[in-house]
């Protein structure tokens, strides 16, 4: 029997862009190869909800003061939208890349909160859960590799091992 070897899988899925008739206008072809970009979704996707939140905790900042909502500093709220849209489109760049997220933002005719609203459904729906399988994946892989190099330190051949489940 040969010893085997493969390549992860890639995920592919299609995102439908559908104007208000439900006419689908584009489709967007999604490849993701979740193993590779995982440490930068993580990040991505953190940033993004740290953008978040500073933005919702603005209106509660004005809450708690004499200073309605109308009077708060503009330039802080909006650097903080405008910081909020750069890291939904960094997270959708490395999700669906820079000319696919170019198009899905004409789609939306620039309007981002409103791209933001429909599209990170399906960032938390299809990949993120991809991305923690691949994870998954990867460290059951590593720890399996872990047990057989000890196993092989000690001497056990290879039906050994596979009698052992290693």
């Amino acid at each position: 029997m040969a010893y085997q070897i493969g390549r992860a899988k890639t995920v592919q899925e299609t995102l439908d862009l559908v104007d208000a008739s439900g006419k689908v206008v584009k489709k967007i072809t999604v490849k993701l190869d979740a193993d590779s970009i995982a440490a930068d979704f993580v990040r991505c996707y953190n940033e993004v909800i740290r953008k978040e939140k500073i933005v919702r905790e603005l209106p509660k900042a004005a809450e708690g003061s004499p200073v309605q909502m109308s009077e708060i500093d503009a330039e802080k709220f909006n650097a903080a939208i405008e910081a909020f849209g750069s890291s939904i489109l960094d997270l959708f760049s490395l999700i669906f890349g820079a000319d696919q997220t170019q198009e899905i933002l004409e789609f939306y005719d620039g309007k981002m909160m409103e791209m933001a609203t429909q599209v990170v459904p399906f960032v938390v729906d299809v990949v993120t859960p991809a991305i923690k399988k691949a994870n998954e994946q990867r460290m059951k892989q590593l720890g399996k590799n872990y047990k057989v190099s000890k196993a092989v330190q000690f001497g056990l051949n290879r039906q050994q091992r596979r009698n052992m489940g290693l």
